[in-house]
């Protein structure tokens, strides 16, 4: 009985040393492209990965074969061999990988043929080779390689997909139109690259376990990705998103608009965790993480705020967004109100009004008061506008003041800084005032 003991432990401690290839099970739309990831679970001692892939030609169409997110791994060679109906990928590193990491090998690319909504075609490795430098050694002695296939089934857009083939984890293709979906524990919507369709479900989705999310062809870059889309009248509850077993979305955050159809769009917003904004001690890497109403100051070099995002606008109902925003904010001094509607991401705006509020002669200068409004008020404490200058534009003379001074002005309802110019080098007639502020010389 002891050694009948000992054996089922030793048997159960060399399955769990095994290294598993893995390929993705695939629901689409017939006449999409879809990229599938070859997964590998541990690439340590390796060298050499082949992994030859065998599809269905009269259902998917090769496109090509590209490296994955162990390409910096397997930095020496990557080749393609290719043949109707089967392709072969070798992964080369310059040598024995020490690292212990977990990727994917190799993305497979495939048209997926109009009119095979009624087929699927399953994707088999047919052949899966782990090598070291030598390629001489067995590495599958004491570390068995388990292959699991995959397959891609096409359903057209009005379709049901509520009963699945074979007993793989199913991931939907981003910008898929399907009337019905059912998911099950481990089943995944792939998140839709920047400006891309997201999964479309128009009448009943059933998600009884948190939906894990795939990442895009590509793998994941700093950006906004939407993930799903469905009319509100059938919405029968609220999904939840499982992210917190994919590294790369330690920073991000979900978002959930509603468009003017009466659909409702969930979206991830990813960041590689460089800092965004801040409010007090409080440090945001991504827009939608800063609660509604919040006021922030953006960071210099906030990667994902040069979109619509950022926004300034003013009294005059002029806009700017994105970097050009930024910089005016900056030169201002200003900070951006957070806003969260159901018609879009939160934005961030930055209200100001900003003129030559008033023209006095004062003995033998003649004093202009420019005036700073933030929203519908004057900034709460005076602001010294340090590293920047103020230009006064008269006529053609230019008059330079360095670090302007905006005091809060209660009666005038704004911040203001009085400039006073000698009379004398005004020029004869009437002249036209403008102010700039710019970054000091």
């Amino acid at each position: 009985m002891r050694h009948a003991l000992a054996f089922a432990v030793l048997l159960a401690a060399g399955l769990a040393a095994a290294r598993d290839v893995r390929l993705e099970s695939v629901v689409c739309n017939p006449g999409t492209r879809v990229a599938i990831p070859a997964t590998l679970d541990d690439t340590q001692g390796l060298a050499v990965a082949t992994l030859t892939v065998n599809y269905d030609p009269l259902v998917l169409a090769f496109v090509e074969a590209r490296p994955g997110t162990l390409a910096d791994l397997f930095a020496f060679d990557f080749a393609v061999a290719e043949e109707t109906g089967s392709v072969t990928v070798v992964a080369v590193a310059p040598e024995d990988i020490a690292e212990s990491r977990a990727g994917t090998v190799a993305e497979f690319v495939f048209d997926v043929r109009a009119g095979s909504e009624t087929l699927h075609s399953p994707l088999a490795l047919a052949d899966v080779r782990l090598e070291e430098e030598t390629m001489t050694r067995d590495l599958t002695h004491g570390t068995p390689t388990r292959p699991t296939g995959g397959l891609v089934r096409p359903l057209a857009a009005n379709a049901d997909c509520v009963t699945r083939l074979g007993d793989q984890p199913i991931t939907v293709a981003a910008g898929t139109a399907l009337r019905r979906l059912a998911l099950a524990d481990g089943d995944a919507l792939q998140a839709a690259a920047d400006g891309g369709t997201p999964v479309t479900v128009t009448e009943a989705l059933e998600a009884p376990a948190p939906i894990r999310v795939a990442p895009p062809p590509g793998g994941w870059e700093p950006g906004r990705y939407a993930l799903l889309r469905r009319p509100l009248a059938a919405r029968a509850s609220t999904p939840t998103f499982r992210l917190a077993e994919d590294p790369a979305l330690a920073h991000s955050a979900l978002s959930r608009t509603v468009d003017e159809a009466g659909a409702e769009t969930y979206a991830l917003e990813v960041s590689d965790g460089t800092p965004l904004a801040q409010a007090g001690d409080t440090v945001y890497a991504t827009v939608d993480a800063i609660p509604d109403g919040a006021v922030v100051t953006v960071l210099a070099g906030s990667p994902l705020l040069e979109g619509a995002a950022l926004r300034t606008v003013t009294a005059a109902g002029r806009e700017t967004s994105g970097a050009e925003a930024q910089v005016v904010a900056r030169l201002l001094g200003g900070r951006f109100t957070a806003t969260k509607t159901a018609d879009g991401p939160t934005a961030l705006t930055y209200a100001y009004d900003l003129g030559v509020a008033d023209v006095e002669a004062r003995g033998d200068t003649l004093a202009v008061t420019l005036g700073l409004r933030e929203g519908d008020a004057a900034p709460a404490t005076s602001r010294t506008l340090t590293g920047r200058e103020a230009v006064l534009t008269v006529g053609a003379q230019k008059h330079v003041i360095q670090a302007p001074t905006f005091v809060p002005d209660a009666t005038r309802g704004m911040a203001c800084c009085v400039v006073e110019i000698p009379l004398a080098d005004l020029p004869a007639g009437a002249v036209t005032i403008r102010a700039t502020i710019r970054d000091a010389d």
